[in-house]
């Protein structure tokens, strides 16, 4: 699982580089309460950003493979 600094991280990076800049208060919720997978996470920064994610799903897969990279970073890391 994702620590609350991995996840800042990785929302700096999602709206960095794909332009998906949670508010505040879901960047905190995700931070406190990280999802446990690639998928749920970026299922979460979709619904974050007002957007379903089984109709996007091209910001859906960009989204996730960000997520997917970071969340192998720390699996690679914990192993």
């Amino acid at each position: 699982m994702l620590s609350q600094r991995e996840v800042e991280f990785l929302l700096d990076e999602v709206c960095t580089k794909l332009g998906f800049c949670l508010s505040p208060q879901d960047r905190e919720r995700l931070q406190l309460a990280p999802p446990p997978s690639p998928e749920e996470f970026a299922t979460a920064v979709l619904l974050g950003e007002g957007l379903d994610p089984r109709s996007e799903r091209r910001h859906y897969a960009e989204v996730l493979a960000i997520a997917q990279r970071a969340f192998g970073r720390v699996r690679a890391h914990d192993a």
